[in-house]
């Protein structure tokens, strides 16, 4: 008995130990259930708590609150978990990134679930994802999945990070349809409403509807669920009518309040072309425009994304006698003709028209009838520039100004020859401005030394066809 009582306590000291040297870290293992948890950061007193939760947002009511992690990990930064805001499970392959007031960061995703400040880690299955972060930061991780399924979300970090603290943080996103959108297509002029419209989701001004196709019911209404983080438009076609595009938003969730969709009877053009003679021109395309952001509702508000700037076109091929018949035309809108043959833009209609609803205007478009603008290119030391292209555009006011990239695909374009000289045929009369022409915009476009500044000087088109 006297030698038993010492090799129970060696026993005992020896399991304590072990127990010390072999325990798993919470903080470097797998994630534990987030609770409230009292933790002492280096340097402070044992018995002062760090903070009460703080609460993550997602811009929803529900956002779980921040979680604090005692600080006993050989790293500093934070643990975050993703969940379905309605299902709470985990969201997997979602980024983390961090914003930090009076700072700017580029980021690179990285290909694990840890990353630091320019590396973006991606949740991993059980939808937690860490960020090292350096102490005393504070700002706002930032959630968002790279294909969109999900929408985006956010926590603060109000207090600072202390050394070797990992701090846990629960962001749930959503990740269904979430916007609900009642709609009402009518009749602009009678305000009736339009039966067996088909609308369905679209890239944009087009008659060709991509995914959830449905037909208007007979008080002209329809339902359309979709994401609100994503840019979700429709569009709305119905015969006889002009197309609408209409982008998504909230306050229109109550049956009883519809977003209504007012639309106008279509128009029609019979254009004849002929050429300087008289004779009719046939197998060229003539064609009506008019800016897409033009189409919109009695009250002044656009239906369509003010981002959009391509102009929405209706063509027609001149038959034996030089006459195109275009239909589908847009009502009380402002409209500008021209034609082509093949790619090349051989003349724009020397004015803009308007129609009426349901009219049928017969215009005549007469080739080789406006004037010329000739005219030679010069480098700075007065040598030619050949094989430059030179840009003209209708004058939008009577002063010289720089072309604009946006509307680069607006002018008519023409390529200096071997001496730089270039030229401009049937241009009608009025002010007009010429000079190189502007590159498209891209994302990548610098700017060098010996690019050509696009400067269009303005130049005035004489009415009787004599070169200027």
């Amino acid at each position: 008995m006297r030698r038993t009582l010492p090799v129970l306590v060696l026993i005992a000291l020896l399991a304590a130990i072990a127990f010390v040297l072999f325990r798993s870290d919470p903080a470097e293992k797998a994630l534990a259930p987030l609770e409230d948890r009292a933790v002492v950061a280096p340097g402070q007193d044992p018995n002062t708590e760090i903070g009460a939760p703080e609460l993550a947002s997602s811009g929803r009511s529900d956002a779980a609150p921040i979680v604090n992690v005692a600080p006993t990990a050989t790293w500093t930064g934070v643990r975050v978990r993703v969940l379905a805001s309605e299902t709470r499970e985990p969201v997997a392959a979602a980024r983390l990134t961090i914003e930090v007031e009076g700072t700017r960061q580029r980021w690179r995703d990285a290909d694990a679930s840890r990353g630091t400040i320019g590396l973006s880690p991606r949740t991993d299955e059980r939808g937690v994802a860490e960020l090292e972060l350096a102490a005393g930061t504070i700002g706002t991780i930032v959630v968002r999945k790279d294909d969109g399924s999900t929408g985006p979300g956010s926590a603060k970090l109000e207090r600072p990070l202390a050394a070797g603290e990992v701090r846990e943080l629960e962001i749930l996103v959503a990740t269904k349809p979430d916007l609900v959108f009642h709609g009402r297509v009518v009749d602009r002029e009678t305000n009736a409403p339009i039966p067996n419209a088909r609308v369905g989701r679209s890239q944009g001004w087009s008659k060709i509807l991509d995914a959830d196709e449905q037909l208007t019911d007979g008080d002209g209404r329809f339902r359309v669920s979709a994401t609100s983080w994503s840019r979700t438009v429709v569009n709305v076609l119905a015969r006889g009518y002009e197309v609408a595009c209409v982008r998504l938003f909230w306050g229109h969730d109550d049956a009883s309040k519809p977003f209504e969709i007012a639309l106008s009877p279509v128009a029609s053009a019979r254009v004849t072309v002929l050429d300087a003679t008289g004779a009719p021109i046939a197998n060229v395309s003539a064609s009506l425009f008019t800016a897409t952001f033009h189409f919109g509702r009695p009250d002044g508000m656009s239906l369509m994304d003010e981002g959009w700037i391509d102009d929405a076109h209706f063509r027609a091929t001149t038959d034996a006698n030089g006459v195109a018949f275009i239909t589908d035309l847009p009502a009380r809108m402002t409209l500008e003709g021209v034609v082509h043959r093949r790619r090349d833009e051989v003349m724009k209609a020397p004015e803009k028209i308007t129609l009426e609803p349901g009219e049928l205007r017969d215009l005549v478009w007469r080739l080789g009838a406006g004037g010329r603008i000739e005219g030679v290119a010069l480098e700075l030391d007065g040598r030619p520039a050949p094989g430059i292209s030179i840009g003209l555009e209708a004058a939008r006011m009577a002063t010289s100004t720089y072309f604009e990239p946006v509307r680069a695909n607006q002018l008519k374009v023409t390529t200096t020859d071997a001496e730089g000289r270039f030229a401009f045929a049937d241009i009608p009369p009025g002010n007009v401005w010429v000079g190189p022409a502007p590159g498209k915009i891209t994302r990548e476009r610098t700017v060098n030394a010996e690019d050509i500044a696009a400067f269009g000087q303005l130049v005035v088109a004489r009415a009787d066809g004599e070169p200027v």
